[in-house]
């Protein structure tokens, strides 16, 4: 972490030593860009972390630029300008996290309407700030608005630009590391799974876009005395879509990509729309190049490449063995409290299999291998007597009065009020009468998480392996690999357990199960396991 903060020190001090090793011009030409690349730290919080994609980000940059720009058209005065960022940070904050609201309180998976319906708001903003001159200007925009007090735009204002970009990458690198940075993680991983662990995943997202919201309208409070002029096009779908390809060409998975990606481009358009009338086409081109072959962006390929050296600049992660063991949480605490009580023994062909998995990459190989592995103790009947008490074929003419929605709903409230002994129970039954159920999968994987929740690490791992045995094109395969390698560590199985973490940091990268996967290796690195 010390090493990750001092070369953040570092292009901190390079952007502040910019106007002394270049000129003014240029300082004026990155300020802007720096500008963009904020707005972009917003579209990367909720597209790159939350997994929901604004396409109107322009709309609340344009915002806080007319906001900013009327009120500085009338004042010079410090209070005039705090008024300005205070109130192009709330009121762009406000509206995006009422949209959020409205559109994701509908339905989990509203993420394609979030982004048509911000794309029609900012085409929205273009025509009223077209239209109502009065308070716009109409196409000619706001003019005459003056600077900070004793402020050159040309000169010590890209102090305060650099400044506010520095306050902004703090903040949403503190934020992503609380409590909130995890549930969104976990919202853009599986938000189906989020909610039905009780958490609210609407809020969470709303308060994700009001943040990218704040950031977008403190930039377009510094942008109207950047520029002298504030023009429709600041609310714009044009300047929105570009804003969503620096993001994706910077890296979207981090805070740092997105001013990369505005900078790089941002310089490169300009030298570009001089001399090649067709410039937008080469933009366009490197976009798609990156979507489809480089995900993470520039940033992305530049981590990977660190990662060789065990160095993670963007995640401020440093691999060592000397790494302090962080605290561990409660949940944590309880399962290391149960590993004294877990008596099940592994079969002793295990390590002949995983051997023959490692010799055998294959994906079919793998799938087919990966059940032998496990503890043979018990079949699958036997193992579903274990989890069932004597009324349960009485309980059946119950659950057969239920549809099967009501049933699975029901297993799953069971596991969102802890009752996993019941839950086990329903989640059987569900499996049981619904064998061909789109929700079997599901169901699968709540079963075995219910087992896990009770410290039946080694029969949890058991019923974790038939999601990835019986179903092959479930979104659950990863979620359950993971625990499969959690269900080993807490079994002692070091080397069983590192293997299934290092398979899924390499077949699941820039997701929140390779993050918790590595966490787990360095700290196996740490404890010598």
């Amino acid at each position: 972490m010390a090493y990750t903060l001092v070369v953040k020190s570092l292009l901190l001090a390079v952007l502040i030593l910019i106007p002394f090793l270049t000129n003014s011009y240029f300082a004026y030409q990155l300020g802007l860009y720096l500008l963009y690349g904020m707005v972009g730290q917003g579209i990367a919080l909720c597209w790159g972390k939350g997994g929901f994609l604004p396409l109107g980000q322009a709309l609340f940059f344009g915002i806080g630029a007319y906001i900013s720009g009327t009120i500085l058209q009338d004042s010079v005065g410090w209070l005039s300008v705090i008024s300005a960022l205070i109130l192009s940070i709330l009121i762009p904050a406000f509206i995006a996290g009422l949209v959020g609201l409205l559109v994701f309180d509908r339905q989990i998976g509203s993420g394609p309407y979030f982004s048509l319906i911000t794309l029609a708001l900012s085409l929205l903003g273009y025509q009223l700030a077209n239209s109502q001159v009065w308070i716009t200007g109409g196409f000619n925009g706001l003019t005459g608005i003056g600077g900070l007090p004793g402020i050159d735009s040309y000169g010590s204002l890209y102090f305060f630009i650099v400044g506010a970009l520095a306050i902004s990458t703090f903040v949403l690198v503190y934020l992503i590391r609380t409590p909130f940075g995890q549930l969104l993680e976990a919202v853009r991983e599986n938000e189906e799974r989020t909610q039905f662990l009780g958490i609210n995943t609407s809020l969470v997202k709303a308060a994700a876009f009001a943040i990218s919201g704040a950031i977008a309208g403190l930039a377009g409070a510094f942008f109207a005395p950047h520029q002298g002029i504030v023009t429709p096009q600041v609310v714009g779908f044009i300047l929105s879509a570009e804003l969503v390809i620096w993001a994706a060409v910077g890296g979207r998975f981090g805070f740092i990509g997105p001013i990369v990606g505005a900078v790089l481009i941002g310089f490169l358009a300009s030298g570009l729309r001089d001399s090649f009338a067709y410039w937008e086409v080469g933009v366009a081109l490197v976009f798609i190049l990156v979507v489809l072959r480089m995900p993470g962006g520039i940033s992305g390929m530049v981590t990977s490449l660190l990662r060789r050296f065990n160095i993670d600049i963007l995640s401020n992660n440093v691999s060592s063995r000397s790494q302090i063991i962080p605290k561990k949480n409660n949940t944590e605490k309880k399962i290391d409290d149960s590993l004294s009580d877990n008596k099940k023994i592994v079969s002793s062909t295990e390590n002949e299999n995983l051997a023959f998995i490692k010799e055998n990459p294959n994906k079919e190989t793998e799938k087919k291998k990966l059940v032998d592995i496990l503890p043979e103790e018990e079949n699958e009947l036997d193992l579903a007597k274990k989890y069932t008490n004597d009324n349960f074929k009485n309980k059946l003419s119950e659950y057969q009065i239920l549809n099967e929605i009501e049933l699975y709903r029901s297993a799953f409230q069971q596991v969102k009020d802890k009752k996993y002994n019941d839950s086990i129970d329903t989640f059987n039954a569900f499996l049981y009468l619904f064998p061909q159920s789109n929700y079997a999968s599901n169901a699968q994987y709540w079963l075995s998480e219910s087992i896990y929740a009770l410290g039946d690490f080694s029969n949890a791992m058991i019923n974790f392996a038939k999601v990835v045995e019986k179903y092959p094109n479930s979104s659950k395969i990863a979620d359950a690999k993971l625990k499969i390698g959690y269900c080993y560590y807490s079994i002692k199985k070091w080397k069983e357990a590192r293997f299934i973490f290092s398979d899924i940091i390499k077949k699941y990268p820039n997701t929140s199960l390779s993050q918790l996967a590595d966490k787990k290796i360095k700290s196996m690195d740490v404890e010598g396991r």
